[in-house]
């Protein structure tokens, strides 16, 4: 029942988030940067405390884990270089940028892959605070998603069918890691995503400040998402 849960939140929020930016003419994007930079902060913590512990106390081989880790930091890389950052919130104009529709395709896909690989570790025995960071991670990608796909796409039925496919895509991977996958595959799959949290959240933080300049907001919801994470990890555990 709780996965069910899970999945039902993960959907509604994708679809939520994604209406929104479909709806939306002007886009608060001071609003979006500090709540990337809190989303950001919060995924980076829960990979440190929750994620990266629990994976290493668990595989017999710490080396072998620790690749995996690196496998998914590169393979979320390569994603990235396909999806254009749109799952750390890069965004257009709409109407400012046109792109041909294989590049859509590819954003489409590649971001696909990457919520799908995001739903096979929120298992029951992965805790809650890991679904709480992908929630709060899911709002602005798909935000973005839509501000990218209506540059290009303006078939209602299209753009609908596309932000369904994406909110579909996390929780597909959980239904098919709790069907077909044995737990000698699941510290490999929380390898490969602490890997794919990492790259995430590091970019939002290097690219959270225009110049490198200090911004004391920003700072502040980067703490206030780390801190959530830590809490969240003490009252989960």
């Amino acid at each position: 029942m709780q996965l069910i849960i899970y999945g039902c939140l993960i959907f509604l929020v994708a679809v939520i988030a994604g209406v929104v930016a479909i709806r939306m003419v002007d886009v608060n994007r001071k609003f979006l940067s500090f709540f990337l930079a809190f989303s950001g902060a919060y995924l980076f913590s829960i990979t440190v405390v929750h994620i990266l512990p629990e994976l290493f106390e668990k595989s017999e081989n710490v080396t072998i884990a620790g690749i995996f880790v690196l496998v998914g930091f590169f393979l979320q890389h390569i994603l990235e270089y396909f999806s254009s950052g749109v799952e750390h919130g890069h965004m257009h104009e709409k109407h400012a940028h046109h792109h041909h529709t294989g590049f859509v395709t590819t954003i489409v896909l590649a971001l696909t892959v990457h919520s799908f690989l995001e739903g096979t570790v929120l298992t029951d025995q992965h805790g809650d605070s890991i679904f709480l960071g992908v929630l709060i991670h899911k709002a602005p990608a798909a935000f973005a998603l839509m501000s990218v796909v209506m540059c290009e796409i303006k078939s209602k039925t299209r753009i609908a069918l596309i932000l369904l496919i994406f909110a579909m895509a996390s929780p597909s991977g959980m239904l098919v890691s709790y069907l077909i996958s044995p737990d000698s595959v699941q510290p490999i799959l929380l390898g490969i995503v602490a890997g794919s949290f990492l790259q995430i959240s590091t970019t939002i933080v290097f690219e959270g400040s225009s110049d490198h300049k200090f911004n004391l907001t920003k700072l502040f919801s980067s703490l206030v998402g780390a801190f959530l994470a830590i809490l969240s990890e003490l009252l989960f555990l």
